[in-house]
């Protein structure tokens, strides 16, 4: 299978991510990425014949569906693609579609994912919902932000005044609200979010990436162009957070567990939106 096109809607996405923090010290940075763009009803074929990528154990690079929507699971035996299509129903939004996650795998069985992005279609391939898993870093926490996209007509949807839900960065205080934009996966994709505090910008983040198709060589490729992304990222984060503390940033201890609130859903009622560069 040399080359050979392994998935139809299934493929690989690279680029790279920008942080750039405002207040009250400024610090930038921007590192290149890979990310695997997964239809979940190709999970079972899309590593096939390919030694070092596997869908489950052990591997150079591993796909678990374990890794997602942990605090929905309460039967291991549940595919992925059902705890999502149950998540949906219960909110209120029907999705009879494919179900695609943008995502990073495990290198060498080690996990570090910031954040998940799952897009919801309808039978005529018309986006339905985005739903958004963040996870935090080292408490191994998870929360999702839903928004409804029902009847968004343009390539660029998003929300704002979303607040903020969940502790993520330390040297992020929780009484902030989010911006977010997402561009319809196609040949580039993107994702922004930015961060205010009394509606002043303290915090934009920016995801860039291109398209790849999926094959054995472009998989093994990668392994060779972007290798031990998770160990890349994991390293970042932590280096990142040794620069803010020597800047003598504010420290934000995790809140207490009894007063996070539950993951919510926004329904998307923005204007169209300008393309996210």
């Amino acid at each position: 299978m040399k080359g050979s096109k392994v998935s139809r809607h299934s493929a690989i996405y690279i680029g790279h991510v920008r942080h750039h923090r405002f207040e009250p010290v400024v610090n930038r940075f921007t590192y290149g990425l890979s990310m695997l763009y997964l239809d979940l009803d190709e999970i079972d074929s899309v590593f096939d014949r390919n030694w070092f990528w596997s869908k489950s154990g052990f591997n150079l690079a591993s796909f678990r569906q374990e890794d997602h929507l942990r605090s929905l699971r309460k039967d291991k035996s549940q595919s992925l693609k059902e705890l999502v299509r149950k998540y949906l129903e219960s909110k209120g939004i029907p999705c009879g579609g494919p179900i695609r996650l943008l995502t990073q795998i495990r290198y060498l069985g080690f996990a570090m994912n910031p954040a998940s992005f799952f897009y919801c279609f309808d039978d005529d391939e018309g986006l339905v919902a985005i739903i958004t898993q963040v996870n935090n870093t080292p408490w191994g926490e998870e929360h999702l932000y839903l928004i409804d996209a029902r009847g968004c007509q343009q390539r660029n949807i998003g929300i704002d005044n979303l607040t903020k839900e969940f502790h993520v960065s330390p040297f992020m205080p929780m009484d902030m609200q989010y911006s977010m934009r997402y561009s319809m996966p196609s040949r580039k994709l993107a994702v922004k979010m930015i961060n205010y505090q009394s509606e002043e910008k303290k915090l934009d983040v920016v995801l860039s990436l291109s398209r790849k198709n999926m094959t054995t060589m472009n998989l093994n490729w990668l392994l060779v162009t972007y290798p031990m992304m998770s160990i890349k990222v994991f390293v970042a984060i932590y280096w990142q957070a040794l620069k803010l503390w020597m800047k003598k940033v504010p420290f934000f201890s995790h809140p207490a567990k009894s007063k996070r609130t539950e993951n919510q859903v926004i329904k998307n009622k923005l204007p169209v939106t300008k393309a996210i560069n």
